[in-house]
């Protein structure tokens, strides 16, 4: 996951410099949510995102973000 957000920022389409922090993960049979928050300065971008396993695999299925200052 982080891996995925540094290449993007190395290529300069995600901006560089941000501190990401996979904020909480919860797990129900064969769904799963998380949060995850990137910083940078004072603005926040916190991401919400519902996963299902398929085929014994975990698939993202929606996302949702939204963007704050601190």
């Amino acid at each position: 996951w982080v891996g995925r957000f540094d290449e993007a920022a190395a290529r300069k389409e995600f901006p560089q410099g941000a501190v990401r922090t996979i904020d909480r993960v919860v797990v129900r049979g064969h769904v799963a949510w998380a949060r995850f928050s990137h910083r940078m300065g004072k603005r926040v971008v916190v991401d919400n995102a519902l996963f299902a396993k398929v085929h014994e695999k975990w698939q993202a299925v929606n996302l949702t973000y939204v963007v704050t200052t601190q």
